[in-house]
């Protein structure tokens, strides 16, 4: 295949946007009843934070910590203490106001999802194909369980690649799926097709749901309803006592190239609406009670890869290779605003009084007036300024495709992400703890902000 059709591909589908997503790590929002007060991606069971009580216009650097990996999950905080799941296979437990390393758990293989935190346990899924119950306070195993196996979503001809007959890896599925935990039960999606159910206490199977395709979105909960997203296109409502399935909206999947199809997003639950994004471009209201569509926005066969944000008005998301972030009318799917990232978009916002907060894979991270988007404040990650593995053109702010172009589509892709992810991007969600604005970026640097 020419080398055009790389850098194109590149181009499209190296908008992953890594999902600078920092999980906003308040205690639990509840607003359902559950047995366990957790912590976990997005905040709450329906992966919905709530606004900060604050007017935010100004962030000032308060503290940082560089870890020596790349990080795509979101960090989660309890009683002062942050955890982050790491590409290099170690969890960290670091003390907040010191900055010091209480304690590291090593996984065979990445740390690619969210932990949880319930009952005095964390618990995480490794690319090793393991789901740890770590004890919270020294990061022990209590107890693990096995899954058919872990690893990122591949296909054949995948983006178009025919020099292999062997299925294509995709360099943009960023995620394992981040547990959920409530109800004395830990759910979450794996990489061998499965939901999954288990006993918090000792690992137990409770039940498991096969779906079409790789799980890495991470669940919703609302009453009895888990709702997940699949790889094969499919949203899944399913009784969450049970794992029987309630009912399934089906997304558009492009077969030929296996590049519009599966969803990476993780549903919303806003009352008896659901959001959810999807990799053919579009996203999607979904009526709670029986999975019938509202609408669908066309987002122009660009991927919305990150978990939506939704307000008393408004949804936010963020874009991949279009490199937008867009502000809907809930109840229609209207445009209201619309800012140019220029990058990938694909961390999932935080929000306060006034403002929505995101970042992207340049580095950047915005805040923005909610009403009208204008960019209240923007900062600036330390490896996004350094640029020292030159994935960011200075002139345009965007990624520079033709400098990170190597021979071979193998090196096109693989070595051009690479260099992405080692420059300070954002994949995780930010985290408000105490009046502190916290972001991890891709390249394993913890940042602590004030809010003014």
């Amino acid at each position: 295949m020419k080398m055009n059709f790389f850098k194109a591909a590149l181009r499209r589908f190296i908008t992953l946007n890594w999902l600078c997503t920092f999980v906003i790590a308040i205690s639990f929002c509840s607003m359902q009843t559950i047995a366990n007060d957790s912590l976990r991606f997005r905040s709450n069971t329906f992966n919905n934070p709530t606004a900060l009580p604050v007017t935010v216009e100004q962030l000032t650097y308060a503290a940082s910590l560089k870890l020596p990996t790349t990080v795509a999950s979101s960090p989660i905080v309890n009683d002062g203490i942050a955890f982050i799941a790491a590409e290099n296979g170690n969890l960290y437990a670091i003390e907040l106001e010191t900055m010091a390393i209480k304690w590291i758990f090593v996984a065979q293989e990445a740390l690619s999802s969210t932990p949880a935190i319930a009952d005095g346990q964390l618990f995480v899924l490794s690319m090793d194909g393991h789901l740890y119950a770590l004890d919270i306070a020294h990061g022990t195993v209590n107890w693990s369980f096995k899954t058919g196996g872990e690893q990122r979503f591949a296909a054949p001809r995948l983006y178009g690649v025919t020099q292999t007959d062997q299925p294509v890896t995709d360099p943009w599925d960023f995620w394992l799926s981040s547990p959920l935990v409530a109800n004395d039960t830990v759910f979450f999606g794996s990489s061998d097709n499965r939901v999954y159910a288990l006993a918090t206490s000792n690992g137990k199977l409770k039940w498991s749901f096969k779906t079409g395709g790789v799980v890495h979105s991470s669940p919703a909960l609302t009453d009895n309803i888990l709702l997940i997203g699949s790889w094969d296109g499919a949203l899944y409502a399913l009784e969450a006592d049970s794992g029987k399935e309630k009912w399934r909206y089906q997304t558009e999947t492009e077969q030929e190239f296996s590049t519009w199809l599966g969803i990476q997003s993780s549903p919303v639950v806003d009352g008896n609406t659901v959001f959810l994004g999807s990799r053919d471009g579009y996203l999607y209201s979904i009526q709670l009670e029986n999975g019938t569509l509202n609408w669908r926005y066309d987002v122009k066969r660009s991927w919305v890869v990150p978990t939506p944000l939704v307000d008393e008005h408004q949804i936010y998301f963020g874009t991949s290779d279009t490199g937008q972030f867009i502000a809907l009318n809930k109840q229609t799917g209207e445009e209201k605003w619309r800012i140019d990232t220029k990058v990938w978009t694909y961390s999932s916002p935080l929000h306060s009084d006034n403002a929505v907060m995101v970042g992207n894979m340049a580095g950047n991270f915005y805040v923005i007036n909610k009403k009208d988007g204008q960019i209240l404040t923007k900062i600036r990650s330390r490896g996004a300024e350094e640029n020292r593995f030159g994935a960011i053109a200075k002139s345009t702010g965007r990624f520079d495709y033709k400098g990170m172009a190597t021979s071979g589509w193998y090196n096109n892709l693989y070595s051009s992400m690479q260099r992405i992810l080692h420059s300070g991007g954002f994949l995780s969600s930010p985290l408000w703890y105490q009046d502190k604005l916290i972001l991890v970026t891709t390249d394993g640097e913890l940042m602590v902000y004030a809010v003014k």
